[in-house]
């Protein structure tokens, strides 16, 4: 045998027990994207990097769905999370469950395999579950309430005239016909003449 082919042998069986010890580990545990630890979920990366699953004569959809019982957008988003937050998103899920949003929301007091709060830093463990959960849920309000104080008043109501802006607009850059035209054209009018009393009305209260 040429030293290529003993080389590609090597490689297609260092992928078959890459693959091949994953799947094992799985048939007893079963993999959910909410209970994955970062473990798993490296290993998983890296069947799916290296193309590991080849060396199964599959492909990364059918192995994900053979063998870690999720589709591949699932498993896709699992090695996601593991790029964006690292093996910390995984220590604390299996503690609490906790979605990408709510977590990245606190990731700036994720440190380690500990999470901080006032200076304190809690281990992410089992056995401080009440401690992280009541940790999670200050950080987060906190948060909340700082977002709140740096909102303009009338946000929402800023928000949804841009809205209303932003669809006139398309329907203006698709064509609008005669009739119509005639009917938006007598929206805007009464809008107009509304906002003027709106306007108005402001002004008087302020004298």
């Amino acid at each position: 045998m040429e030293q290529s082919e003993i080389l590609n042998a090597h490689a297609d069986g260092a992928a078959l027990l890459e693959a091949g010890t994953w799947i094992g580990r799985h048939q007893a545990f079963g993999l959910m994207a909410s209970q994955c630890s970062a473990a798993d979920a490296e290993c998983l990366r890296q069947i799916r990097d290296n193309k590991h699953y080849k060396a199964l004569g599959l492909t990364w959809e059918e192995f994900c769905s053979r063998h870690a019982g999720v589709d591949r957008k699932t498993a896709d988003r699992i090695v996601e999370r593991l790029e964006e937050f690292g093996e910390a998103y995984f220590n604390i899920s299996q503690v609490i469950p906790i979605q990408p949003a709510a977590y990245r929301l606190i990731a700036g007091s994720v440190s380690g395999n500990a999470i901080e709060l006032d200076g304190r830093k809690i281990p992410i463990a089992p056995e401080n579950a009440q401690q992280i959960i009541e940790a999670v849920r200050e950080l987060r309000s906190r948060l909340e309430r700082e977002q709140s104080k740096a909102r303009l008043p009338f946000s929402a109501l800023q928000n949804r005239l841009d809205l209303c802006h932003s669809e006139l607009a398309g329907a203006i850059r698709r064509g609008v016909g005669k009739s119509e035209g005639a009917i938006l054209i007598a929206v805007l009018t009464d809008a107009t003449s509304r906002f003027e009393e709106a306007m108005i009305a402001i002004a008087e209260a302020n004298l």
